[in-house]
């Protein structure tokens, strides 16, 4: 099945998860490291046939159903790398089905249950609960469909993202602009929404810093700890066993706390250009971010933190743009630069800037809203 590209598809993944019965872990884990081994193949170009009864026939004829599909795969760099398993999607909507009917995963919106047949050792069925059946529906009645999906096993669960798929059609004409400075989490990113010219809505995108600083202070205490063990090699005892369980499980929060929030906040910024059917211009400058927590010499765990995660903000607020047919660019919109003489500014304290040629002053986060207004009225 050939797939032909059109630079106006966009794909959008949903994450889904499921616990696996412990007595089915083995068996799981088995088809999971085949299953691996024949994709990484089938990415590199070579037609891949099951040498092994953990692998069914379904599963051979899904991986070379999408031999040609570069939009999900591209070639790994290594030869030993996980690469999930792409597979067909029936969908089972007000008792009529869409796609393949012999489909190895099953979407069944009207029993709100997922099923996994014919790939597995054993066929499997999961209930959906009512979010994920709320954020199924909101995707679907935006125009989207999915038709694939990618399934996995890892640390024990099966984990199977539904890939969306949608022809969109960018605006072409508008006359508001989303605004969003993408600066580090210390000071927050801030956005406006201009109509006319004018500013009509404004904000602060940012996250829980004392929890996220405290999250990442305790890290640097327990390192340290596991440091002086691992200098003494005793790294591997049950303590040094037991503060590494402690490193990662902190490390984990620090950044499932980040993703769930850059997720939340890139959907609250999509419906809002999406109401005033705005086109969004972004400002990312990460080495400019950088150099800034630099000079205010903070330890590097912190920089670190302050940085986490922005690059995939741009990247989700420039897919879920092009979701919903929204112009979006990385518009350059300088933060310490005036923009009445375009001279360079000096900073004269909390963060305020001065330019020494005009005598302009303006808080550093509101001087990006100066240059956007600047290049409207060109």
């Amino acid at each position: 099945m050939k797939i032909e590209k059109n630079e106006y598809i966009i794909y959008r993944t949903l994450p889904l998860s499921f616990d696996l019965p412990k007595e089915l872990i083995e068996k799981f884990e088995k088809w999971d490291e085949r299953t691996r081994a024949l994709c990484n193949l089938w990415v590199r170009g070579y037609e891949v046939y099951p040498p092994l009864k953990e692998c069914s026939s379904t599963t051979v004829e899904m991986i070379n159903r999408y031999v040609v599909n570069q939009e999900f795969y591209k070639k790994p760099k290594k030869w030993f790398c996980k690469i999930p398993i792409t597979c067909d999607v029936l969908r089972i909507i007000n008792g009529r089905r869409f796609g393949n009917r012999n489909a190895p995963v099953v979407l069944d919106l009207d029993k709100k249950r997922i099923k996994l047949k014919n790939i597995f050792p054993m066929p499997l069925e999961y209930p959906l609960n009512d979010d994920i059946i709320k954020e199924i529906f909101d995707r679907l009645n935006s125009g989207g469909d999915v038709k694939v999906a990618q399934v996995f096993v890892k640390k024990r669960k099966i984990h199977v993202h539904l890939v969306f798929e949608k022809e969109y059609k960018p605006i072409e004409k508008t006359e508001t602009k989303l605004i969003i400075d993408i600066n580090s989490w210390k000071y927050g990113i801030k956005w406006w929404v201009i109509w006319n010219r004018k500013v009509i809505l404004y904000g602060i995108i940012k996250p829980d810093l004392e929890y996220l600083e405290r999250l990442c202070n305790e890290v640097v205490h327990l390192e340290r700890k596991y440091g002086k063990l691992k200098r003494l090699k005793l790294h591997k005892s049950e303590y040094g066993k037991r503060l590494w369980k402690q490193i990662k499980a902190k490390r984990s929060r620090i950044y499932r706390y980040l993703k769930d929030f850059v997720n939340k906040k890139v959907n609250e910024l999509i419906k809002i250009a999406v109401i005033f059917k705005s086109e969004i211009w972004g400002d990312y400058m990460k080495e400019e971010s950088r150099r800034e927590l630099l000079e205010e010499k903070l330890p590097n765990g912190l920089i670190k933190l302050y940085l986490l995660y922005l690059p995939r903000f741009v990247k989700l607020l420039e897919n879920q743009a092009k979701w919903y047919g929204l112009p979006f660019k990385l518009e350059r919109l300088p933060s310490t630069i005036c923009p009445i003489c375009e001279s360079e500014m000096i900073h004269i304290g909390n963060r305020v800037m001065k330019c020494l040629n005009c005598g302009f002053e303006e808080n550093r986060d509101e001087i990006p809203l100066y240059w956007a207004l600047k290049k409207l009225n060109k």
